[in-house]
Order: C-alpha cells, then structure tokens, then sequence
C-alpha cells in the first residue's frame, strides 16, 4: 500500500501480546505487572498493531518497536516458506 492523498502511510505488524485475565477483564502482561492473591489466566494472542507514517518524516524506533518489526518479517518469511513447493 502507498501512502494516501494526505501524505500518510498506514504501517500494520503482527505481534503476540501477553495478557492475563484478572477480574473477568484482559489485561495485557508488562514489565511489573502483578497478578495478585487469587492469581490470574496467562494467555497469549497475535494483534496487529498500526503505526501512521508521513511522507518525509524521519522515523526513529526504540529496541522494542525493532523486535516487533522483526518479528513481524520472521512471520512473513515463515508464510512464505510454508506456501513453497516442497519438490
């Protein structure tokens, strides 16, 4: 996809998110989160997440936005694999 009239390219990736049902309510696993004294159901799920580029705008990503793009492409690469001819 380019970007649209205004300049704008929309950018989704695919990530697993961490979350623990706590009370009845998701709530997504971080760094200091606490269950409590009744526990909690851990799970994790893919998401997508969006990131809105502009045209002309310089991009800078923290060490945790690379591992999300990286993982993002190790998941692309492994679709493509698996579409492949084994022959």
């Amino acid at each position: 996809m380019d970007a649209d009239v205004n300049g704008l390219l929309p950018l989704t990736l695919p990530r697993l998110q961490a979350v623990a049902i706590v009370d009845g309510k998701e709530v997504e696993i971080g760094p200091g989160f606490v269950a409590g004294d009744g526990g909690a159901t851990v799970s994790i799920k893919r998401v997508n997440r969006e990131r809105i580029l502009r045209i002309g705008e310089k991009i800078e990503i923290d060490a945790a936005q690379f591992q999300e793009i990286a993982f993002a492409c190790h998941l692309f690469a492994e679709d493509i694999t698996s579409k492949l001819p084994t022959s």
